[in-house]
């Protein structure tokens, strides 16, 4: 699997500065919540 490239990765951050959310805290939890999830649920992992 390749990595995402940035602009697929920086979709999330402004989509969370879009909707007021602080998008470091967002993405602290989406990166610590990875290892314990199931690949075929990857959806949920959202900011």
């Amino acid at each position: 699997m390749k990595p995402p490239d940035i602009p697929t990765a920086r979709t999330p951050i402004e989509t969370a500065k879009l909707n007021s959310v602080d998008h470091q805290a967002g993405l602290t939890d989406m990166l610590g919540r990875i290892p314990d999830h199931k690949a075929t649920m990857i959806d949920e992992l959202q900011l």
